[in-house]
């Protein structure tokens, strides 16, 4: 029921046309031929609880409407109310009071269907409270998306569909869902395709379905978004059709903040329907719609002075407790054995790490002079979102794409990556015994093998310099199943390509940044895998214990039959003594 955009299209309500003005949200449509518009008062929302919707209009039947949805163990209050503007609207108003009542209801009663129709509900009593959000949005997806198709040009999608097929590398059967989704697919499903969601959706794994989406994408099916996402609403603030027009500064209206665009979880990588094949807008029926935040747990406007006493049933974990404008923001830890059951969060104060027990008690108080917006939110990362380390870490995206590149005042943060590099040992001498000709025979297969070895391992070729390549891997234990794969292709036998090779590996936090007009990784930890190939020799791949302290990588190498003793030392100048051992 948080999904609000969705229950009022069901129910046959106008869509809505909304505008941001000075992080204001105003909103459009028709009602019984009359042009309604309006202000949307931020919406109130408490976790399983309460959804108040507020619309103050200055144009229309009404001049004020609000709508207050609060559950309880088996009982769901509904509550909508309107202030006419005139004679008319009233009359209209109670004339379509009992049609609206009547397709509310039916609404209801068919997600009741679904819920005592899911695993959840089937055969046994429950209260909607004992439903997770997770579990009721899988029901939700389950939905029949063949009621509202949006207009397709169904030869252009054929036509590429033909050409997908030429792709023998993608699941052709993969390929078959993803293209009965778009044909079938309504319009919000279609404005913004996130592939994790998707994935899930479909019951496939990320790295296939990312693969499929990324040769639409090369094929004209669908374009690519580069979408700035605010830290504390995760909306949407600017959206970017290349990396490189992507700015460094991004700002919030709507929370009252500027932020970095280049953070860690700045940027989300999402993809829409291409406009030749199907004419898209942005179709939205409310803008209060907590389903589209789900990591907000609270939000509540509290007039100066107001005290609100919350016991939430919150999941344990850690929260963040803010108010609308601050920056800054106290941290919340819930656990059954926190000996605090009841605890008081004052607006002004930032900061602060607390700890309460599960079921306890918040005390919010506002000391004024003004009135606030507290907001309490889960610290955790939105699970759907594609962010810019995924596609780095992708080849599909490096072989489709190669001219996407940052801008030049724009880092992003792209948090602690498996690094691996490999050159060959040796190269000078096989040019002095075979000649430059057959020489460069063998570095071509040589780059093509691992190009290939890259993907089959979900990795990527993040740049090569002469014959050595730099490698990201989406763990450790993939970049080194990814080396030994490597180091015995390359043992320096095969008549195709007699090179032999050395590889180390590293692990740690990096930044990307545009070099040479190409995306490329910077930090401490790009510096030492580089560095520690002068302390490697043919056949060896060197680890630092970064990667060795790895847990699946130690239980890897167990099962191997490795047994690392006392680390080698490597003096590397500008870093200091790096701990290292040597497989081979």
């Amino acid at each position: 029921m948080s999904d609000t955009s969705e229950m009022n299209r069901q129910i046959g309500l106008s869509p809505v046309e909304f505008r941001e003005v000075d992080g204001r949200s105003y909103g459009k449509n028709t009602l019984s031929g009359f042009v309604q518009e309006w202000e949307e008062v931020p919406w109130r929302w408490e976790y399983l609880r309460t959804i108040v919707s507020e619309r103050i209009y200055s144009r229309g039947l009404t001049t004020y409407g609000r709508g207050i949805f609060h559950l309880e163990p088996g009982l769901l209050h509904v509550y909508f109310g309107f202030v006419p503007s005139h004679f008319l609207g009233r009359l209209i108003l109670l004339f379509a009071r009992p049609i609206f009542r009547s397709r509310y209801t039916r609404v209801i009663r068919d997600y009741e269907e679904k819920v005592l129709a899911s695993p959840v509900g089937r055969g046994k009593g429950f209260s909607l409270l004992e439903l997770q959000p997770i579990q009721y949005d899988n029901l939700y997806l389950q939905r029949d998306k063949n009621q509202s198709v949006t207009p397709m040009d169904r030869l252009k999608v054929q036509q590429i569909r033909e050409k997908m097929g030429l792709k023998n590398h993608l699941n052709q059967e993969i390929v078959d869902r993803f293209f009965a989704f778009i044909l079938s697919a309504n319009s919000t499903d279609l404005y913004r395709i996130r592939p994790r969601k998707l994935a899930e959706e479909l019951g496939e794994d990320l790295d296939s379905i990312l693969a499929i989406i990324l040769h639409s994408t090369r094929e004209g099916l669908v374009n690519m978004s580069w979408d700035i996402i605010c830290p504390h609403c995760q909306g949407i603030r600017e959206r970017a059709s290349h990396l490189w027009e992507v700015n460094q500064r991004a700002t919030c209206d709507v929370c009252k903040i500027d932020f970095d665009a280049g953070d860690i979880n700045g940027i989300e990588i999402s993809f829409h329907i291409n406009s030749t094949i199907s004419p898209l807008d942005k179709v939205l029926y409310c803008s209060a719609e907590p389903a589209k935040k789900p990591h907000i747990k609270y939000q509540n406007l509290l007039y100066p002075g107001v005290v609100h006493m919350l016991n939430l049933p919150l999941p344990n974990g850690r929260y963040r407790l803010r108010t609308l404008g601050q920056k800054k923001f106290n941290l919340l830890d819930i656990a059954p054995n926190h000996p605090e059951k009841n605890l008081l969060w004052v607006g002004d104060q930032t900061g602060l790490s607390l700890d309460m027990q599960s079921q306890g008690t918040l005390e919010i108080r506002n000391p004024g002079p003004e009135s606030r917006t507290f907001v309490i939110e889960e610290d955790v990362e939105d699970r759907y979102a594609l962010r810019p380390r995924d596609l780095f870490a992708n080849q599909e995206f490096h072989d489709l794409f190669s001219q996407e590149s940052l801008s030049t005042d724009l880092s992003i943060d792209v948090g602690v990556q498996n690094l691996v590099f490999m050159d060959v040992v040796g190269s000078t001498e096989v040019y002095g015994q075979v000649g430059n000709s057959r020489a460069f025979a063998y570095i071509r297969e040589y780059f093509k093998v691992s190009h290939d070895l890259a993907l089959q391992y979900s990795g990527a070729i993040v740049k090569t310099m002469g014959d050595a390549i730099f490698f990201t891997f989406p763990d450790a234990l993939t970049a080194l199943k990814a080396s030994v794969a490597l180091q015995t292709y390359f043992n320096g036998s095969r008549p195709e390509v007699p090179l032999g090779t050395r590889i180390t590996i590293n692990r740690g936090p990096c930044v990307a940044v545009n070099l040479n007009t190409g995306i490329d990784y910077f930090g401490q930890a790009v510096n030492v895998v580089g560095k520690l190939q002068s302390f490697t020799d043919k056949g060896e791949i060197a680890l630092t214990g970064d990667v060795v302290e790895d847990r699946p990588v130690a239980e890897y190498l167990k099962s191997r039959g490795f047994s690392l003793t006392q680390p080698l030392l490597a003096e590397v100048k500008g870093v200091g003594t790096i701990p290292y051992w040597k497989l081979s």
